[in-house]
């Protein structure tokens, strides 16, 4: 194992672990304007890495600015996405091979894939509680406006103790539980994350306000399992084989028009789900308005009375043009659809049957509360009156079985279009995931990835 490598509690198989990063500097602290990548390598050693146990663990704090060390005022608004949290940070995270330096999987504008997940599958109560201490995410608005307690640097420039956290690793390779990894045969495993650039990571009630956030004693916590002798000598005897895991595929669009499509060549052989959602284009890398927040197509986004909701009126899914998985129009003209578009996204995270708890809030996400004969403005000026509970999030599921084999989209590329009420060329980002199985690859001559 490499130096870096702290081991703990070895017995009934089970071995734990806490890694640095390999790239910290000398003063360990991690932020955009300073070192803006972590880096932390696994080692390629005969034992079995279960994903779904792995945590970030550190320290967070914030300054005014890279000038002004003075604290934050008494009674500014400052504030992370309150699904989001300390994942608010991370703003693409990626997994490849050690020794090969393979790309397995790579989550780009990462807080968004949260967002569009999360907040479906976890209560109030969650944020409440255990991700309100893990990631500092909360739906207290009391909370949150108090600067989720940060921690900033004092009025002599010296930087007072941050606020820990401990969070799960929000990609496609961890979030599959009863994964084990052979983490010899893959060459090791490399996790790499960008941070987010300052401006995106908070929503501020002054543009006066500048905040800047920084990471440290960092590190990765997880669990090994030590195989039998006879099972280290059975791995190691296997100079070829695969291993089947779980990945995302991240794609960005501009909608601009009331009738628009957008057409990805995913390149994936077993797609098992998408979904998308939209946040106004110019609310990116501004500190006045959340980013991160999954909001409906949103017309006059540049008013400042805020932006306007706007229905989106119809939605197809298609392969090399044929309509897929489902041979229809989702067709919500006459608003009576609404839920049925809300129950799909709900498909393709999960199976119904399985999701136990949920933050959605269906009066909030139905279009006949939000909009009524005036418009729906979804914030003043810059957000911070109240925390936004919406969560419009548009998926399908592809693995109609529910046994993670996917549609065959290595050839033919995804088509999806939105129709909506859109009322003028206001331009919409728009986010979308896709969830397929990828088969990693190891023989003599190196590991090849195949989605």
């Amino acid at each position: 194992m490499s130096s870096n490598v702290q081991t703990s509690g070895m017995g009934n198989g089970k071995q734990n672990f806490r890694i640095r990063p390999s790239n910290a500097p000398s003063d360990g602290v991690f932020a955009h304007q300073g070192q803006p990548v972590l880096t932390f390598e696994l080692p390629n050693s005969n034992v079995l890495l279960d994903p779904s146990k792995l945590r970030l663990v550190g320290k967070y704090r914030i300054k005014a600015g890279s000038i002004d060390l003075a604290p934050i005022a008494a009674g500014a608004k400052i504030r992370l996405d309150q699904y989001l949290g300390i994942n608010s940070c991370f703003e693409n995270v990626a997994w490849s091979s050690k020794m090969s330096r393979s790309v397995i999987e790579k989550v780009n504008n990462y807080p968004k894939l949260i967002n569009s997940i999360r907040p479906a599958l976890s209560s109030t109560q969650n944020f409440q509680s255990n991700l309100q201490v893990d990631s500092i995410a909360t739906q207290n608005i009391d909370f949150a406006d108090n600067a989720y307690g940060y921690v900033a640097f004092n009025s002599t420039g010296n930087a007072a103790v941050g606020v820990d956290f401990s969070t799960s690793i929000f990609t496609g390779l961890t979030m599959a539980s009863g994964n084990r990894l052979p983490l010899m045969k893959l060459g090791g495993l490399m996790l790499s994350i960008d941070l987010a650039p300052n401006e995106a990571v908070f929503t501020t009630d002054s543009s006066l306000l500048t905040p800047q956030y920084e990471l440290y004693d960092l590190s990765l916590t997880g669990e090994y399992l030590i195989p039998s002798v006879e099972e280290r000598g059975a791995i190691a005897g296997m100079e070829s084989g695969e291993v089947e895991m779980n990945t995302f595929t991240s794609l960005f669009s501009i909608l601009q028009s009331s009738q628009h499509n957008s057409v990805f060549n995913l390149g994936l052989r077993e797609l098992v789900s998408v979904y998308f959602s939209f946040v106004p284009a110019n609310y990116i890398n501004n500190y006045l308005h959340n980013q991160y927040q999954c909001m409906r197509i949103s017309s006059d986004v540049t008013s400042a009375g805020g932006a306007t909701s706007e229905q989106v009126t119809k939605v197809n899914f298609l392969r090399n043009g044929s309509q897929m998985p489902f041979l229809f129009d989702l067709d919500v003209l006459d608003k009576s659809n609404e839920a049925q578009l809300q129950r799909y996204y709900l498909m393709s995270l999960k199976k119904l049957s399985e999701i136990s708890r949920t933050s959605i809030d269906a009066n909030i996400n139905d279009i006949r509360t939000a909009i009524g004969s005036t418009g729906f403005k979804q914030s003043s000026t810059n957000q911070m009156d109240v925390l936004n509970k919406e969560n419009y999030v548009l998926g399908v599921p592809y693995d109609m079985l529910g046994n993670y084999s996917g549609a065959d989209f290595s050839n033919q590329p995804l088509t999806i279009t939105v129709d909506s009420a859109l009322s003028d060329s206001s331009p919409n980002a728009m986010y979308l995931y896709a969830l397929a199985k990828t088969i990693v690859s190891y023989s003599p001559s190196g590991i090849a990835v195949r989605s």
